[in-house]
Parts: C-alpha cells; sequence; structure tokens
C-alpha cells in the first residue's frame, strides 16, 4: 500500500505542468457546468409595419431569435442607435430574454426613431458574433397593412405589405405610426393586443374589412365586438371601421389606390403647391419643423436657463482687456521698478476676477427642477395616451432616475447626435437612468399608458355651414381639469378657439386653416435648430404656455412644413383641445428633484352623427 501511494506521488509530480492546468480545467467544467447564455441566432428582423417605420415616433422592431442548443437560454440584450455605423448615439435600449431549448421567440424592441440615417446594433454578449447590425427599416409613408395570420405560408391575393397579427404590440404606445390595417378574418389575440387594438382604433386608425369566401364580413367576439356593425362606415372615436364588398384575391391595384390608399384631391394638390413655394421663400435652415422634438426641448431649456446680466458682463470684459493692454503696458513703459509691474497686473486680475464673480454667479434660490410639457388623448375605460417631453435641470450632477407611475411606458432621450449616458428598460417597469452633470440639464421624452380621469364634455350646441362652424357651446362635467389657459376645437380644416364663458365655452375667434396656424408657428420661429447655450431666457411659465399651438401641430401629425399627402379632414366630428396646468398624477416619478411644473394639452374626439 505505502509503495502504491509512493507511485502515485511520483507519477503526478512528473506531469508537465500545461497537462495539470488541462486536467485541473476539465475537472472543474465538469463539476460546474457553463451555461449556454449566449448561444442564440437572430433569424429575422422585422422593422414596424410592414418594414417601414414613422420619425418621430415609438416603433416596433421585432427580432426572431433561435436557440438551437438543448439547454435554455437568458440573458439581456441591449439596442443601440448608431451614426455614421460605429458611433453610439443617444441611450442603451436594455431587454432580458428567456428562450427554451430547440426553440425561437419573437422578441420586441420599442425605438424612438429620428432619421433615417440612423443604424441600429444589436448585441447579447461581448463577442463579434454576438452582434449584429439591423437592417435599415424603409422611411416611406407608412400605408395601410393586410393582418395575416403568422402561420399562413402562402401569400394570396393582394400587393398591400402584410404584418402578422403576432406582432401587434401589446400597448398603444406603439401604434401610433400605423395608419391602416385590412382584415378578413378575427385575429386570435390575448387581452392586451385586443385592447391596443381597440385602443389604437380610437386615436384615430382606420380598419379595412374585407368579405371571406362566403361573402360574409368576419363577426367578432368579445371586447372586438364593437367592431360589428351594418354600416358601410362606422365610427370609433378618431377611428372608423369601413367594410368593403370584396375579398382579399378580388383586390385589385386600382381598388387599393381608390379605396384603400386614397391619393391628393385637386384641393390638396393646391396645398401642397402653397407649402412648397412657402418653403423655398423661407428656405430649410430656419424652418425646419415645427412641434418637432428639438423645439420643444429648446423651450424647455429657455426656462431653466440662468439668467445673467450679460451687459454688465460685456462691459467688465471690455475694461479688463483695456486694463491689461494697453494699460499694463504704459505702466511697465513709465516706471522703472519692474515690482511696481507685476504688483499692477496681478492686482488688474484679482480685481476684474471679484467682479466677474459677483456679476456672473448663479442665484443661490436655484433647486433641482423638472419642466414638462405633454399631450393627453383620451382612450376608453378611463386611461390616457400621454405624450411627455422633459427637461431635469440640477444643481448636483450623478445619476438620476426616472420613473412613471404609468401601466406601460416607453423612454427615450431622442438626441439625434449626441451619445447619451444612459440606460433606458421600457415595458410595465420602465426607468431612464441618466447621468447628469452638475448645474446642467437632461431633456427626455417618454410616452405612457396611464389611468386617468375622463375629460366630460356635455356638447349643447352647434351649427355649421359650408364646412365652417357657426355656434357651438359646451361644458365640462366634474372639476378636471382644474384651470384651463387656452381652448380650441378643431372642424374639419380650420382651428376655432373657444372662450370661456360662465356655463362653459362657446365659439370664440378662427384660428384659420391649419396650414396658416403652421406658417404663423413658423414666422415665430418656435422650432429653430440654434444651439441651446444662444436661446434668450425665458419666464418659465410663459415659455410653457407658448407651446399650445405646436402641441395641436403635433397632435396632428404636423410637425414639418413639407407636409406628406393627406386629405382634406373630415367634417363628421370635433377635435377638442383644453391646455392647463400640469396635474400631479403626470409628473415624472422622480424623488431627486425639489418640484415640477408642467402644461398639457388635453385631447378628446367627438363623433357628429
Amino acid at each position: 500500500m505505502g509503495r502504491s501511494k509512493h507511485l502515485c506521488r511520483t507519477t503526478l509530480g512528473n506531469l508537465p505542468a500545461a497537462r495539470i492546468v488541462r486536467l485541473v480545467v476539465l475537472v472543474v467544467c465538469l463539476l460546474f457546468p457553463a451555461r449556454a447564455s449566449h448561444a442564440i441566432d437572430v433569424e429575422e428582423i422585422e422593422w414596424g409595419y410592414g418594414g417601414r417605420v414613422s420619425p418621430g415616433q415609438f416603433n416596433p422592431v421585432s427580432i426572431l431569435v433561435n436557440n438551437p442548443s438543448d439547454r435554455p437560454v437568458e440573458g439581456e440584450m441591449e439596442l443601440i442607435k448608431l451614426m455614421g455605423g460605429f458611433r453610439q448615439v443617444g441611450g442603451v435600449i436594455r431587454k432580458k430574454y428567456y428562450i427554451s431549448p430547440f426553440s425561437s421567440r419573437w422578441i420586441q424592441f420599442y425605438p424612438y426613431v429620428t432619421a433615417d440615417w440612423e443604424d441600429w446594433q444589436l448585441s447579447w454578449g461581448e463577442a463579434a458574433d454576438q452582434m449584429v447590425t439591423l437592417t435599415k427599416p424603409g422611411f416611406n409613408k407608412i400605408e395601410p397593412v393586410l393582418l395575416v395570420p403568422p402561420d399562413e405560408l402562402v401569400r394570396r391575393g393582394t400587393q398591400l405589405r402584410r404584418f402578422a397579427e403576432n406582432l401587434f404590440p401589446p400597448t398603444v404606445c406603439a401604434t401610433l405610426p400605423l395608419k391602416g390595417v385590412v382584415l378578413d378574418h378575427v385575429p386570435r389575440w390575448e387581452e392586451s393586443r385586443r385592447r391596443s387594438f381597440l385602443e389604437w382604433v380610437h386615436l384615430g386608425g382606420t380598419v379595412h374589412l374585407l368579405q371571406v369566401e362566403s361573402g360574409q364580413h368576419p363577426r367578432f367576439t368579445g371586447e372586438l365586438e364593437v367592431l360589428n356593425s351594418s354600416r358601410d362606415v362606422l365610427k370609433i372615436g378618431a377611428g372608423k371601421v369601413i367594410r368593403h364588398p370584396v375579398t382579399r384575391n378580388q383586390l385589385t391595384h386600382e381598388f387599393i389606390n381608390t379605396a384603400i390608399i386614397p391619393r391628393l384631391t385637386e384641393l390638396d394638390r393646391d396645398k401642397k403647391e402653397a407649402r412648397d413655394r412657402y418653403r423655398n421663400f423661407y428656405g430649410r435652415t430656419s424652418f425646419t419643423e415645427i412641434g418637432s422634438d428639438r423645439g420643444f426641448f429648446n423651450m424647455l431649456r429657455s426656462a431653466a436657463r440662468t439668467h445673467y446680466n450679460w451687459i454688465l458682463i460685456y462691459l467688465f470684459a471690455f475694461l479688463y482687456t483695456l486694463a491689461v493692454f494697453p494699460g499694463c503696458y504704459v505702466i511697465g513703459r513709465n516706471v522703472t521698478d519692474h515690482r511696481t509691474h507685476v504688483v499692477a497686473l496681478i492686482g488688474t486680475v484679482c480685481l476684474c476676477s471679484i467682479c466677474f464673480y459677483f456679476v456672473g454667479k448663479r442665484s443661490g434660490d436655484e433647486s433641482m427642477i423638472m419642466r414638462s410639457v405633454a399631450i393627453a388623448s383620451e382612450l376608453t375605460d378611463g386611461h390616457m395616451d400621454v405624450m411627455q417631453w422633459s427637461e431635469a435641470a440640477v444643481t448636483a450632477g450623478g445619476y438620476y432616475s426616472m420613473g412613471s407611475n404609468g401601466e406601460t411606458t416607453f423612454f427615450s432621450s431622442a438626441s439625434p447626435t449626441e451619445r447619451v449616458n444612459a440606460e433606458v428598460v421600457n415595458g410595465v417597469k420602465a426607468h431612464f437612468d441618466v447621468d447628469i452633470p452638475p448645474y446642467s440639464s437632461r431633456t427626455f421624452l417618454h410616452r405612457r399608458r396611464l389611468r386617468h380621469e375622463p375629460l366630460k364634455v356635455k356638447l349643447t350646441d352647434i351649427a355649421a355651414e359650408a364646412g365652417r362652424l357657426q355656434a357651438i357651446s359646451f361644458s365640462l362635467d366634474g372639476e378636471f381639469p382644474a384651470e384651463i389657459t387656452r381652448a380650441a376645437v378643431l372642424y374639419g380644416d380650420r382651428l376655432y378657439n373657444l372662450k370661456q364663458t360662465p356655463n362653459g365655452f362657446s365659439l370664440g375667434r378662427s384660428m384659420g386653416t391649419v396650414g396658416t396656424m403652421i406658417y404663423a408657428i413658423a414666422s415665430n420661429k418656435f422650432g429653430v435648430y440654434f444651439d441651446p447655450e444662444f436661446d434668450k431666457y425665458k419666464e418659465a411659465d410663459k415659455a410653457l404656455r407658448s407651446s399650445f399651438r405646436p402641441l395641436i401641430c403635433r397632435q396632428l401629425g404636423l410637425h414639418a412644413i413639407d407636409l406628406d399627402n393627406r386629405q382634406s379632414r373630415p367634417t363628421d366630428h370635433l377635435q377638442f383641445y383644453l391646455y392647463s396646468k400640469m396635474p400631479e398624477e403626470l409628473y415624472v416619478k422622480a424623488d431627486d428633484f425639489d418640484s415640477q411644473m408642467g402644461y398639457v394639452l388635453y385631447t378628446k374626439t367627438i363623433p357628429l352623427n
């Protein structure tokens, strides 16, 4: 026995060191098997709806991921925006994933798309084979898509772009880029997608219902039962359901272009020519966008900027220059003792530094404050869809976490060219964690669906003639909103001011057409792309009040001078706009800030019989 032990020790001692290391590694691997956390393949990428996205919106990007191994895979994916294919822009969007063995799964991100030059990179590790650059989406106008079952293998009939129904977002916050859906069956959706679809219709979506082979239209049940009707056109909020007497196989190119994708009318062509002449006259440098993200952010920054006395600062700078030269130069020429010259120079620098300190120092009443403007569109069942632009101004640098009280929230820095040290997690437990330097600010936006008291508009009188309102009066039931700063109503293409009366609101002066309002805002240079450091200081409340008309343009989707081709607006509904101070329930969830303030534009659509 003793000889056996001696032989064993001798054998291990004679083994090369490299073999011993490999043996130890093998034993560790057998005892603690590694988890295949990155063994996945990206099989398919689907941008937006039918491969197209809409700038200035949260667009879905669906990624089909396959796990070819016999073990479950879990981890965290990161989606970043790149400029020029290599420089990161904005923050990092993170999303956890779990995929069962030998299976595939669709994973959806909801990035905020700003321009067609953007590249997007997806990664799930540090290695080169754990990163993939997403294909670029199309940036043409999003046309209605054909909603098809995910297991439909044969392409039947139509020239319309197809969109799998299982990829329809489960929240209305990502459906705004979509304008129309063509449907010839009852989708197999869970509750969240059915609710999201109905809320999308309520906000202005159009559903084109086709007949099945039996000649009947699909019959919906449950929450989707409101889509059933014997009318050819059914109004639901700002949206509508149109029933067509054809099947999918009977769709022709001419029918699609006339009944599903309307073209420009003569009136719209005249309006487009007028817009082009206006754009060519003023140029595209100063009048780039109306109601754009950057326009709102510049407005918020102007309210947060420290108000300096620039006249005194420039005066002291001029006097300091004169004191150094020729002042100190003259002293040096006329005084023989060089020490006198040095003392004069040091004294001049110290005296001017003290003057600059007192003239340019920050006020002692600066605080951590959040300012916001928002658009709140009423949904069904006491919910609202809120799009909000915010600026967080801080005095102490560090990482700050912005949360939300919404049921579903999407965050974005909306930065077109700047890298932001931020982490974004969207969804139910959304948060936006960002690094903000001291005595500076960070702008961001977010969209959320949250429970909110509905806007109870009671219409008592209305009269219209030749597409124009002649009279209107209504009242608000309840105490919401508490204080209304401005009010307006849109009827067709024309916007009208509303004036408050003891019993509610009545028709005021016409603000002109939507196009007239856009030109007026452009003349006020709301959307000018100035460097924020050169923006003039504005009193906070005055700056926030100035966003009333730009917010209306943004809500209508008219945030550019060169508007896309669209039909004249119908006169079968009223769109109300009420502008008031932001209530606390719409504040950003952030404990580090001393106060918050803002304004919100409430919108409500009332169909007219």
